[in-house]
Parts: C-alpha cells; sequence; structure tokens
C-alpha cells in the first residue's frame, strides 16, 4: 500500500524538508525568481494517480513506520533521482547541512496512538536554535537524510491528525490520529512527490489549493509568500542559510489553472496570482501583501517589484562604501527606486547597522530613490499607507484616492496575515514585537 500525506501534515514536511534541505544565504540572492532547480520535483518523482492508497490506521501506521524509521537508508530518497538537494547550488564539498545538536520534541498522543516514533535523530534547526553555518560539520547531517526528518516532523504535530488522501473514505470508523481526504476533480501532473518507497506527499502547488479551502484570504497570501521564499532557518534571521523555495508564483497559478474540480481552486487561482517570489522573512511578506495585493482585497496596489533583488554597483559607489554589490528588499529597477524594511531584531547590532548605513549611502551615490521603513511605521497604520503610497507614485501611474470603504477592508487583510504568522511561526513572536 502506498501513503498519500496531504493538508497541513504535508505542509509541515515540506517545511522540515525546505529547512532540513537549506541553501546559502547568498544563493538565494543570486538565484532567479523562478528556479526550478532548487525545487522538490527536481529530487522526487512525480506522480498524478492515486495508487493502492492506504486507508486504515494500521496501513498508514505501517507506512510510516517503513518510510521514517531512523537509519533506514531509503528515507533519504532524494537519491531516487540520483542527486543531493544541496549540489545544485554548491559543491558537495560544502554543501548546507543541519545542526544535529538540535532534537525534536517527543510524540504527542496523537503521533503515538499511529505508532510513529519521535524523532530522536538530528533535524531542522527548532525554535530557538541558531541557524547553521554552511561551514560548521562537526555535529551535523547532510541534507539528503532530510526526508526521514521531514516525515517524522510532519506525522509528530501536536494535536493535529495525521491527514491522508484516500480513494475512498466509506467503511471506516472515525479516528482521532487520522484525518481522510477524498480530492474528487482533476489532479494535474506533478500532484504528488514520492519521498520515500510507499510514501507520496502532495506537492507544494497542491497543498496551496488544499489550504485554499480553509483558511482566509490574507492567509492563503502569506502561504503564498513562503512557499516561493526563502526564509532564515529556526528564529535566526540573519544566518548563513535559509529555507530552500519549494515554488514559484507563475507554477502555482499554472497548477491551479490545470486543477478542476478541487475544493478551494477558484481562491487559490485569485490568490495565486498576487504572490511574488523570493521573501526572505515574514516581515517582507507582511510588508508585500500590504504594499501589493489589490486596493479591492483591502491592499495598496502597488506596482510589484522584485525582492531580495541584486545591485552591482558602480566604482564610485565602491571606492566610497566599499561596497560591490548590494541586495534591495524592494527593487523597481527600472524607475531606479529601492525600498528597505528596517526592523528591530534583524538590524540591531552594530556591524548590521553599519553595513545598512554603507548599503544606502552607495545605492543613493549611484542615483536611486531609496525609502526605509521601520518596524514601528508599518505598525502605524496611516503613516506606512502614506509612506507607501508615496513609493507608489515614484513607480507607476498616480491611483485614486482611497475610500473610506478601504480601511476596514485593509485592517482585515493585516490581520489576517499577522495571524497566520503567529500561529505559524510563534518563536518569531516571543522577544519582541518586530
Amino acid at each position: 500500500m502506498s501513503l498519500y500525506l496531504s493538508h497541513s501534515t504535508a505542509l509541515r514536511f515540506w517545511r522540515a524538508w525546505s529547512a532540513a534541505a537549506a541553501v546559502p544565504l547568498h544563493a538565494f540572492h543570486g538565484m532567479g525568481a523562478a528556479e526550478a532547480a532548487l525545487f522538490p520535483d527536481r529530487f522526487f518523482a512525480a506522480s498524478e494517480v492515486l495508487f493502492r492508497a492506504a486507508r486504515t490506521d494500521r496501513e498508514i501506521r505501517e507506512a510510516l513506520r517503513r518510510a521514517a524509521a531512523p537509519g533506514d537508508p531509503s528515507a533519504a530518497s532524494a537519491a531516487e533521482k540520483g542527486a543531493d538537494p544541496a549540489a545544485s547550488v554548491v559543491p558537495a564539498a560544502v554543501a548546507p547541512r543541519v545542526p544535529a545538536a538540535v532534537v525534536l520534541e517527543a510524540a504527542t498522543s496523537r503521533a503515538s496512538s499511529l505508532g510513529v516514533a519521535a524523532a530522536t535523530a538530528p533535524g531542522v534547526a527548532a525554535p530557538g536554535a541558531p541557524a547553521a553555518d554552511a561551514a560548521s560539520a562537526s555535529d551535523a547531517m547532510p541534507a539528503t537524510g532530510a526526508v526521514a526528518v521531514a516525515l517524522r516532523t510532519a506525522c509528530c504535530s501536536d494535536g493535529d491528525p495525521v491527514h491522508v488522501v484516500t480513494a475512498s473514505r466509506g467503511g471506516l470508523r472515525g479516528s482521532t490520529a487520522v484525518t481522510r481526504h477524498r480530492l474528487g476533480g482533476a489532479l494535474p501532473r506533478g500532484s504528488f512527490l514520492k519521498v520515500a518507497p510507499g510514501v507520496f506527499v502532495c506537492s507544494p502547488e497542491l497543498v496551496f489549493v488544499q489550504m485554499a479551502a480553509s483558511v482566509s484570504r490574507g492567509a492563503l497570501l502569506a502561504l503564498g509568500y513562503e512557499l516561493c521564499g526563502c526564509y532564515p532557518v529556526g528564529d535566526d534571521r540573519a544566518g548563513a542559510l535559509v529555507r530552500r523555495p519549494l515554488t514559484a508564483p507563475r507554477r502555482l497559478s499554472a497548477f491551479a489553472a490545470r486543477a478542476t474540480g478541487l475544493t478551494g481552486v477558484t481562491a487559490a487561482r485569485a490568490a495565486a496570482k498576487r504572490v511574488l517570489a523570493k521573501s526572505g522573512s515574514i516581515m517582507e511578506t507582511e510588508v508585500s501583501i500590504v504594499a501589493f495585493s489589490s486596493v479591492a482585497q483591502g491592499g495598496l496596489g502597488l506596482v510589484p517589484p522584485k525582492l531580495n533583488e541584486p545591485v552591482t554597483l558602480s566604482a564610485r559607489a565602491k571606492e566610497a562604501t566599499g561596497l560591490s554589490r548590494v541586495v534591495c528588499d524592494w527593487l523597481w529597477p527600472e524607475a531606479r527606486v529601492a525600498v528597505e524594511y528596517d526592523g528591530r531584531d534583524s538590524h540591531a547590532s552594530p556591524q548590521q547597522q553599519a553595513r545598512d548605513a554603507r548599503k544606502r549611502d552607495a545605492l543613493r551615490i549611484d542615483g536611486f530613490d531609496l525609502t526605509v521603513i521601520t518596524s514601528s511605521q508599518f505598525h502605524h497604520v496611516t503613516q506606512c499607507t502614506a509612506l507607501l503610497l508615496g513609493v507608489g507614485r515614484r513607480v507607476g501611474p498616480r491611483k485614486r484616492k482611497l475610500s473610506a470603504e478601504h480601511v476596514p477592508r485593509h485592517l482585515t487583510l493585516r490581520k489576517q496575515v499577522r495571524a497566520h504568522h503567529r500561529e505559524h511561526f510563534p518563536f518569531l513572536f516571543k522577544k519582541s514585537r518586530s
């Protein structure tokens, strides 16, 4: 029998895998918006067919035991295509590694009822753990071991049953450990990825459609930015490694366009059009959703920029600042306009503050119109709106004045996005507001 993980279980799997198969920060900055060589379907065989899908708790338990058994070499199933997820970015000698000192929490009662062992092997950087350094290999495991860790992480979540896709839900008693789903529409190619023998996971694109049926529009946009972005590993926001991107906006749109009859596909199609690639943090995502979503949906409707885009500096700027290249949070190259986000945590150290100052000097020397938005300004709705609309006038046509009806839509959008991030990234909100 084959196991097909779906919905929130599949999302947890891909989050864990993208962190365990992290990429260097410099590689993230240099990649294109749709770097297909980094995506999961580069490493895992794809299918759109449900074949002998596991249905009973016993079948699901056995499939998970086989796939997530510690030390099982088949767990590193990226080898199915003969590739190391890290090899497409950096040489194998300096492939990204994940700290082994981090041990995942014990399985919860729901996971125990399935008989899935808690992760005791090295794994994904957990909340409070420092980001991995590509140079530290003393207590690390290769990124190719990400699948076993991701499976244990996905199936040992506190309070959430394992979600699976089955051909039929009939004839089975209810279970607190498993939630079964039946997909009634046409599945496009690449809907499932085989991550281990007998174990398939819904692709990031299918997960996006599935989640669209149960989350708010703001949360769905935030999820799209996350899937197409490279957030820091753990809670170190300026670490050497970032999570591997799982898809790209055009792939989300193309998949949703081909999927017919699936619950949530209409909302997914609309949201995918507003997702931008290469967000580097949840705050970049929140600013982006507020600024670039349509006015009708509560956004400000600005012309979309490029996120985390490198800029090669002139000799004059290099001489004055010592920098040859900088990366802009938001960049409109043709208009030579850039926006930077100055958060409390990511820019707290004196060294980072000095580098930020040199970066801004370099951009101004090269003639860029630079705007800096601080954490306090973003949370002050009136100030943030005025600041971003000012940027909008410099990069696109003048827009009509926002109506009074726009304010509640705007506040709702902000609340939806922040609620999603507080639920899924709670460790980022423990220290201070950002």
